[in-house]
This record gives structure tokens, sequence and C-alpha cells, in this order.
């Protein structure tokens, strides 16, 4: 007895095979991309809290080496970053210049919010080594020192209620959902 097999029974089967692979593979890169994208965000946002949090802890041991004059790094509260301090009145790291406590105060907050607007790095003329639209904050309740350091977040997020530091400056959004903060907190002796 033989068995005879239709030459063309299974025409078009390896086609359907062949489309079907390419949709998984397809969805498969998609799924890759995708993740791609969130780690570089998630990435993003790690890197400029640490930036911050380098930053914050910068400026808390400048105040320690000249606590005497914490009333004067305070200033109030008012908010640095973004230029607010125009220029430098006189550079204290020069072995010609001798600066007074005072003096080393504008020294370290301008140099401070020259780190903060990332200065540092410099591509075609605009600062791009700092923190996304940064403001920053240094304030006194109590005795205890708290630097607050706001930026622009990638994502938006419920608005942090941790420190007003940036809030009502429209740098983060209409509703400051892309407001991101760290705040430290300390006490210094002014001994």
């Amino acid at each position: 007895m033989r068995i005879l097999f239709k030459k063309n029974s299974q025409k078009g089967m390896g086609l359907i095979e062949v489309l079907i692979s390419i949709l998984v593979v397809s969805v498969g890169v998609l799924g890759l991309t995708s993740a791609q994208v969130t780690a570089k965000r998630s990435v993003h946002e790690a890197v400029q809290r640490s930036t911050a949090a380098v930053l914050a802890q910068d400026i808390l041991e400048r105040m320690r080496t000249n606590g005497g004059q914490l009333a004067d790094y305070v200033a109030d509260g008012a908010a640095l970053g973004n230029g607010t301090i125009g220029s430098l009145a006189k550079d204290c790291i020069s072995s010609i210049n001798i600066c007074t406590p005072t003096e080393l105060v504008a020294y370290d907050l301008y140099q401070w919010e020259q780190a903060v607007d990332g200065s540092g790095e410099v591509r075609n003329a605009i600062s791009v080594g700092g923190l996304l639209t940064p403001t920053a904050c240094i304030t006194e309740a109590a005795g205890v020192i708290t630097v607050a350091i706001a930026w622009r977040g990638m994502s938006p997020l419920s608005n942090p209620t941790s420190s007003n530091c940036g809030v009502g400056l429209s740098r983060y959004g209409t509703d400051e959902e892309y407001r991101q903060v760290l705040a430290l907190s300390t006490f210094i002796s002014t001994k």
C-alpha cells in the first residue's frame, strides 16, 4: 500500500509563521525600547538628586567653617539659582586676597550658586553641568539650618510639601507638578 501525499497541501504556512515571528520580535523590541527610555529617565532623576545632595552638603560645610556668620548665609531665605548673584565682589582663593568672614560669605554663596547653576560645564555658552532650572534656599529656625534645593523633574509628580523652595516662580509647571526638592537640615554651632 502506497500513501500519496499532495505536494501543495501545506502551501502558505511558512508565510504565516514568518509574520507571527516578526510580530513577536517587534513587540519585544518595543518593550526593550520602552525599558531603555524608562531606565534613562530614572538614571537622570537619580543623578539630579545626587547632585542636589552633594551641593547641599557643600554649602553646609562652608557654613560650618565660617560659623560666626550663619545669619549672613541665611540671607532671609532668599532664593538662589539661575544667576541671582550677579558677580563676585572679591576672590577669596587667591593668596593675595585675604577675606574677612563677611567677604567669605559672599564668596561662598557666589561659588555655590555657580555650582548649583552648573557653570562648571558649559556648552554653546549655556551652563549644562548642574540641575535643571534650580532654585536653592537656605533658612534657619531655632538654630537649625535647612538647605533646600528644588529642580525641574522629568515626570509630573505630586508637589512636595517638605519645603516651599521654588514655589511660585513658574519654573516647575502650572501646579508645581514637576518640582523636585531635596532638603537637608542640621544644627551648626556659632562658636
